[in-house]
């Protein structure tokens, strides 16, 4: 009996987390050159040079965006220098990130168009006086920041957006409630997202997809989306050719497919960064037409219906901190690139749902291989002085071949979990307030659980690790202890817990693929209540996108002084 993988070996992977939040997104610009810095320094001195900075990136609307240039780089360095080694492939990348803010997206607002210039002197120079008649006056960075997210929701930004074609608002045609003298009505700001789409063409290459070959060992995408009409998280992966969900559990079977054979394209990216309301669904192709990209066609230019499209919003809806995404792809990785004699382990599980002689086979090839490596690792144990040894100073063991990679995770926050100067009477820092908790990582208590799964993962199989100490004791009870084990893991009357085709679980199922997930550093986005706004998200300002920069490398670089990575 034999398992092989062509899933990494390394035992543990890095993977770097970035939310959705608009112009926000310049923070993690920041953040990113900082621990890119760090991590390729201490790989760097430990000659660990053929590594990557970070294993798997995921990222959610302008997360998505950040992680699709950074990976696009170092696989487009990759390929055009195939001597580099791997570390050399990201050199560059950070300054990359930072460019496509400063050059790219940052932009100048027409302040003079709004109503900043008549006010400039309350907020500057007559402040004192105007804050006595009106305490609640804004500090005059609020003012501008204000007035420049103001000036590019009306009249565009460059290289992001700009207000569609035709009637701007649009006129309500429903209720007819579109009066420009009424405040509360339902006139419909309506932009094209496309200079953005074209500003992402110049920075990320299209086609992106993992080099078959093992040895490859490109940086992984991982980006969120999700599908209107199912209502559901959509997970594009540069590891894969197809996205699959909406599971309908009486056919069993996915009932949506989106294939791109040969990587993600700019309209995946777009996909997670489609913001309900401002723009239009993103259509995204059940089969990707690559012909009609390299021809620079549209991919839906001759199927006005969208008959064979999806539609797609935001990520940020469902999933704004990707992480269970991140999780739950990590797995299905794993089953689908290790072998148990040549099949893999997704495959035996698949075949499993509907042959029970299938589903007996695949228990008991399991069970032989995890009982062996339990046998094995206590004859290492046993060959071991342990009369001084504590827990702490075991020897190392033989690493189990049914474990993948565990994740280090380096997360991101661009929202504000807490706010210590509640709003009372204040619209706008309300509002801004309501924004902070719809979008603020909500991750914590998934990862959590995803602990306390593990420790209790660890207890079963310190359990059973007992059962193979003493089957190798040498009293003839090695059969006895063998079945005892078996009865217990492939039993799977007593679990509640089912896979999604609704097979039941066994216990042994629980431990197959399982890995530890530890977060070494999480940085959350720090604000003012005197300088920021509600619409902070879509203030492209030159000013504000380089003060995020800054921010971010501050704040990074103070949360490893703190708190010290190890890799």
């Amino acid at each position: 009996m034999s398992i092989t993988t062509t899933a990494s070996k390394k035992r543990k992977q890095r993977a770097f987390v970035m939310q959705g939040g608009g112009s926000l997104g310049a923070y993690e610009a920041g953040v990113y050159r900082v621990l890119y810095r760090w991590i390729s320094e201490s790989l760097e001195r430990q000659n660990r040079v053929n590594e990557n900075v970070f294993d798997i990136i995921a990222g959610t609307s302008i997360g998505a965006i950040n992680a699709a240039i950074i990976v696009s780089h170092v696989v487009k360095n990759k390929k055009q220098n195939p001597s580099w080694n791997q570390l050399k492939c990201w050199e560059d990348s950070a300054d990359k990130l930072e460019g496509f803010w400063t050059n790219q997206i940052a932009s100048e607002p027409d302040l003079w168009r709004t109503n900043y210039d008549t006010y400039y002197p309350r907020w500057n120079d007559d402040r004192e006086y105007w804050r006595q008649r009106y305490p609640q006056i804004a500090t005059p960075e609020a003012a501008r920041r204000y007035y420049s997210a103001k000036a590019f929701l009306y009249w565009g930004a460059r290289n992001v957006l700009k207000p569609r074609e035709g009637q701007f608002p649009a006129y309500d045609k429903k209720f007819f409630d579109d009066s420009h003298l009424d405040d509360i009505n339902n006139l419909w700001f309506r932009y094209s997202n496309y200079p953005l789409k074209q500003s992402i063409k110049e920075y990320v290459s299209a086609k992106l997809k993992k080099d078959p070959d093992p040895a490859s060992n490109e940086p992984r995408l991982i980006m969120c989306s999700v599908d209107v009409e199912e209502g559901e998280t959509v997970a594009f992966d540069s590891y894969s050719d197809k996205s699959q969900y909406a599971y309908d559990k009486v056919k069993k079977q996915y009932m949506q497919t989106l294939n791109y054979k040969k990587g993600l394209m700019v309209e995946h990216i777009m996909a997670s960064a489609s913001i309900p309301l401002l723009f239009d669904y993103q259509w995204i192709p059940k089969d990707y037409d690559y012909q009609k990209y390299d021809r620079g066609e549209e991919q839906d230019e001759d199927d006005p219906t969208h008959k064979n499209f999806r539609p797609f919003w935001d990520g940020g809806l469902l999933s704004n901190t990707p992480i269970r995404e991140l999780i739950d792809k990590h797995k299905v990785f794993w089953e689908k690139n290790t072998r148990l004699n040549g099949e893999t382990i997704f495959e035996m599980r698949k075949e499993a749902e509907y042959d029970e002689r299938k589903r007996e086979q695949y228990g008991k090839e399991l069970f032989d291989l995890f009982w062996k490596e339990m046998v094995t690792k206590a004859r290492a144990t046993a060959r071991t002085t342990t009369t001084r040894r504590s827990r702490r100073e075991e020897p190392q063991q033989p690493t189990s071949e049914l474990k993948a990679d565990d994740l280090d995770i380096f997360v991101v926050n661009l929202w504000p979990t807490r706010e210590t100067s509640l709003p009372l009477d204040d619209y706008d820092l309300t509002k801004d307030r309501m924004f902070d908790i719809i979008n603020y990582d909500k991750t914590e208590y998934d990862l959590k659980v995803a602990t306390f799964v593990t420790d209790y993962i660890e207890l079963v199989r310190d359990l059973v690790q007992q059962l193979a100490k003493d089957a190798i004791s040498g009293n003839g009870q090695e059969e006895i202890k063998r079945e005892a084990a078996r009865k217990i893991l492939l039993n799977d009357s007593k679990t509640v817990s089912k896979f999604r085709e609704e097979t039941p679980r066994t216990y042994l199922d629980l431990l197959i693929g399982r890995f530890d997930v530890k977060e070494p550093f999480r940085i959350e986005r720090r604000e003012d209540s005197e300088t920021t706004i509600s619409n902070k998200w879509t203030d492209l300002s030159r000013q504000t996108i380089k003060q995020l920069i800054e921010q971010g490398k501050k704040d990074a670089l103070e949360e490893i002084a703190k708190k010290p990575i190890s890799l």
